[in-house]
């Protein structure tokens, strides 16, 4: 079992020097895309997986034993599982898939093709991959890693739009068992808070709040979407805020029910971007960015301390050369202090700070928009180097990046 963990310390201090010449821990790991291939990272260690394919959203097992990935065009992405150990690769699965999902637990992947969830267990090579319900708009493993809770698109009838039902679906001895869970309207009185489906769920340290975001169609979803968390016994459902449609941009404190989540409308991501942390049940508010700036990615290193990517707001500008890029700042919840760690040099931006808590390091992608570099330092972000040259770019959607695409950083606590 390969133990790692993504430290990310919340640390206040000055701006740090760009230059280390420490080796990096083997235990270190990560799997990025260069040039349309996948190549895994151990400490300063790169592996060529695959050759002349397109491959994309490469995914960690709980253990770091096993990759899963996606192989194809947008129109058809085959999943594919690669062994860490045997170097042995193997295609599971044939279809327009997506949504990769491992276990918390256990070497058993899951994913969709279409609204059809599978699960495949990468032990039993020689066994396909299991469908396992229908009707699944998005879903999550269940914290126990025995099942999933999944949630329906919902569907314009002449009678109006259909209820987005929550199911719970539990795995026990080959068998599926499904039930109802909660049905969340898709219109509330006076057709506020409208939503046609979810993205995929998160739970509290102590499992008893859920947290998702309601999304509307498209064209109303690029700018506006509601977070909530509802309550694990399904009886108290809270709206807390309005977001992008961005799963990475809320998440738990580590052992505490904080919720962070970088709030705000408007799909341009150097406008109206604001970090905000609430605990449940309390819901006080708590936005950290401070007023002319906005924050883009950010990652939890305890239960005090967040690393965010932090630039100056602005008003959209065609010329990519005029909106700012962001450095990472760190910020102190108990001392409410708050200081710049970066320092990119011009037309550079940081994105993507995750923090690996057994190796205590900080990691982030650099980039021009043109050319991108995995950095790591210590958490507090000096003794910073390049330690990956040259992966693709995420997608970009108004300045809004996704690194999921082409890096994963394994870390066992996350």
């Amino acid at each position: 079992m390969r133990k790692l963990s993504i430290i990310i310390v919340i640390i206040i201090s000055f701006a740090i020097p760009q230059t280390a010449s420490a080796q990096t821990d083997p235990a270190v790991i990560a799997a990025f895309i260069r040039d349309g291939d996948l190549w895994v990272m151990e400490g300063d260690t790169e592996r060529q997986i695959t050759k002349g394919k397109k491959i994309a959203s490469p995914r960690w097992s709980f253990d770091g034993n096993w990759l899963a990935y996606l192989e194809g065009n947008q129109d058809k992405q085959n999943v594919w599982l690669y062994n860490i150990d045997s170097g042995k690769k193997k295609l599971i699965f044939k279809s327009d898939t997506s949504n990769l999902q491992w276990a918390s637990n256990k070497d058993v992947l899951a994913f969709q093709a279409g609204e059809i969830l599978y699960v495949k267990d990468a032990r039993k090579s020689k066994k396909a991959a299991k469908r396992i319900a229908t009707e699944v708009g998005n879903y999550s493993w269940l914290p126990n890693g025995n099942g999933f809770l999944t949630s329906t698109i919902s569907d314009l009838t002449p009678d109006g739009w259909t209820d987005i039902e929550f199911h719970k679906i539990l795995l026990k001895n080959n068998k599926v068992k499904k039930s109802t869970f909660f049905e969340l309207p898709a219109l509330t009185i006076g057709n506020e808070d409208f939503g046609i489906g979810t993205s995929m769920f998160k739970w509290s340290p102590d499992n008893k709040w859920i947290s998702f975001i309601k999304y509307p169609t498209a064209s109303l979803s690029a700018d506006a979407n509601l977070l909530y968390v509802l309550s694990s016994d399904a009886k108290q459902l809270i709206k807390l805020d309005e977001m992008l449609n961005e799963p990475s941009w809320f998440k738990w404190a580590p052992n505490r029910n904080s919720l962070a989540y970088i709030g705000g409308i408007n799909r341009m991501s150097i406008m109206n971007k604001f970090l905000t942390v609430k605990e449940l049940p309390a819901l006080s508010p708590g936005t950290l960015t401070p007023e002319g700036y906005v924050d883009r990615d950010f990652t939890w290193h305890n239960n005090h301390l967040i690393t965010v990517a932090r630039s100056k707001e602005s008003e959209w500008s065609n010329d990519p050369a005029e909106r700012p890029l962001p450095a990472l700042y760190q910020i102190d919840l108990e001392g409410k202090k708050q200081k710049r760690i970066t320092n990119p040099k011009k037309g550079f931006g940081d994105f993507n700070p995750n923090y690996l808590s057994e190796s205590d390091r900080l990691v982030w992608v650099r980039t021009d928009r043109e050319k991108s570099d995995v950095w790591i330092a210590a958490r507090n972000g000096k003794n910073a180097k390049v330690w990956i040259k040259n992966i693709d770019l995420g997608d970009n959607y108004y300045e809004k990046w996704n690194w999921s695409n082409v890096l994963s950083v394994y870390d066992p606590e996350k």
